[in-house]
């Protein structure tokens, strides 16, 4: 009978002590740990159950040597401000540990090349990426598929093939179009990025809003180019005011600029929502808050973030799948920079 071997060894358990308590060879402890089917279960489990014993814990970096892959998850950020990201940095963090997988931030510079970065990712051997705020380009694509590093963009869109999940932005511009038609709202703007800036997100969002607006009867909205910031916004506000007199329906790109424009707007003594309606997209925190009480677009994080890791999932384990794409609808919540709803709505 095999003598049970000491609760705690000296030093950090390996897998020589364990073969030596178990009396076999290393390399089926290695087997055995790993669950190898070629490994009797009754050996497995004694096995097992030694390594449990004497607090034995795989090391990771040992296996990536083998298998040429690490268990860590990369999230990829561009520089962006919008604190929608960042909010989602905790969900991921807690779903990949349900996976037993770690997660390694990386946050772009505006001068970053994608192209760099994937590459730093591949020396370190990542199991697959998470783009978020950031862009992918067809050569970007092309080097996950060469290192072997399954990706999936977040809250983006592949502009060639990849997998993607996004909200429908087009659908969110509809929905906004139809509460300005709904409100009597007649002349209508949209505060985006940068036509040549402008993510296909953007995009889509805009053509929503200007096919709703059609679709009811009104006039084209007039698109207002500003970064994605809050000064940003306060710089929109003014550009309204002085190039479209008598704009009555606003629908901004994100919260972070929206906040900036209704700040903007009421220190030059607009009433919102009296004179004119705001709307923005992504529903942070501080969109329920007195101060603002922003009515917005509600993007399901929890939805995107579930179905961004069930993709990397399928990715990971069947090398080789094809791409998937998956849209997820948004919701419109109204609150008091809209009309109907009291400055009291949460």
């Amino acid at each position: 009978m095999t003598p049970k071997p000491p609760a705690v060894l000296p030093g950090r358990p390996t897998i020589k002590m364990i073969a030596t308590l178990a009396r076999v060879a290393p390399s089926t402890v290695s087997r055995a740990i790993n669950d190898d089917p070629s490994i009797s279960l009754r050996t497995r489990a004694r096995i097992q159950g030694i390594a449990a014993r004497v607090g034995f814990v795989p090391n990771v970096t040992a296996r990536g040597l083998v298998t040429r892959r690490s268990d860590v998850v990369a999230l990829v950020l561009g520089p962006s401000q919008n604190p929608f990201y960042l909010e989602m940095i905790p969900l991921i963090t807690e779903r990949l540990a349900l996976r037993s997988k770690p997660l390694m931030i990386v946050r772009m510079r505006e001068s970053d090349r994608i192209e760099a970065t994937l590459a730093t990712l591949a020396r370190h051997q990542v199991s697959g990426c998470l783009i978020g705020a950031a862009s992918m380009t067809p050569e970007a694509f092309a080097l996950c598929r060469r290192f072997d590093i399954p990706t999936v963009m977040v809250n983006r869109l592949a502009n060639v093939e990849g997998s993607f999940v996004s909200c429908n932005n087009h659908e969110a511009g509809l929905q906004v179009a139809s509460l300005f038609a709904a409100e009597g709202r007649r002349r209508i703007a949209y505060v985006g990025a940068d036509p040549s800036k402008a993510t296909f997100q953007d995009e889509q969002r805009e053509a929503g809003l200007r096919d709703g607006a059609m679709d009811a009867g009104l006039t084209a909205p007039r698109r207002f180019a500003t970064v994605y910031s809050y000064e940003g916004g306060l710089a929109a506000a003014r550009a309204l005011l002085e190039q479209l007199p008598g704009a009555d329906g606003i629908f901004v790109a994100n919260d972070i600029v929206a906040f900036g424009v209704l700040d903007g707007l009421r220190r030059a003594g607009a009433v919102v929502p009296g004179q004119m309606s705001v709307v923005g997209f992504d529903d942070l925190p501080q969109a329920c808050w007195l101060g603002y009480g922003l009515t917005t677009v509600r993007q399901p994080m929890e939805t995107i973030v579930e179905q961004a890791l069930g993709i990397l999932d399928r990715q990971i384990s069947e090398p080789g799948a094809p791409a998937e794409g998956v849209y997820v609808s948004a919701e419109l919540v109204r609150r008091a920079t809209t009309l109907g709803i009291p400055a009291s709505a949460p």
